[in-house]
């Protein structure tokens, strides 16, 4: 993992591969660490999953940038359960595929919205959102 260091926060980028091994290590031997959010970006390229963990009150983010045309990385909920909400909230909303996860069903969105439809990707607009959950 590459870093940038100021007063409480760390950054850093890493390889879809090694996301697991770079929570771990984050996390190991620690009484209090916590993952505080994962989020994404939809760069028009790509993806990027940013990851914000909270060990002993200092914030690392974690950045890893993921292909369009393979948007899955591996789930961390096995390390840090708390991630379990947030992978499924990047999934709905980026169609990200977090592999092993346990729990994949909608958090958000209703039951019935339309598969393969995800409504923080940049080449939706409004009106294909519309005129897709529509057709329902």
């Amino acid at each position: 993992m590459t870093e940038n260091h100021d007063s409480n926060t760390r950054t850093g980028k890493t390889e879809t591969t090694a996301i697991r091994k770079v929570v771990e290590d984050l996390i190991k031997g620690y009484d209090y660490a916590r993952v505080v959010t994962i989020t994404a970006v939809d760069t028009g390229e790509k993806f990027e999953v940013i990851y914000y963990i909270d060990v002993q009150c200092e914030v690392t983010s974690v950045r890893v940038e993921i292909p369009r045309e393979n948007a899955s990385i591996p789930t961390i909920t096995d390390l840090v359960p708390g991630a379990l909400l947030y992978e499924r909230e990047v999934r709905e909303l980026f169609g990200i595929d977090f592999k092993g996860h346990p729990d994949p069903q909608h958090l958000l969105l209703p039951d019935d919205w339309p598969d393969g439809l995800y409504p923080l990707r940049k080449e939706l607009t409004i009106e294909k959102i519309i005129e897709e959950a529509e057709k329902k």
